[in-house]
């Protein structure tokens, strides 16, 4: 599976439209779509926060799994 795949399959699964991942890390819409159709890599930083949110919506979820 594609960076592209993973990134569109782990937004759909958060609830997450184009709009709100790109507000959260800070990119435009078209920047995200570009990732997800893998026309383009994310730069080191947005790679980053994208990780970033990703860990963050984990320890939330662990946390309200208890």
């Amino acid at each position: 599976m594609t960076f592209g795949a993973k990134l569109r399959n782990k937004r759909l699964e958060l609830n997450l439209s184009t709009k709100d991942l790109s507000k959260l890390v800070d990119v435009s819409e078209t920047t995200v779509f570009l990732w997800e159709s893998n026309k383009v890599m994310p730069r080191a930083s947005n790679l980053t926060k994208l990780i970033e949110f990703v860990e963050c919506l984990l320890v939330i979820e662990k946390r309200t799994d208890i």
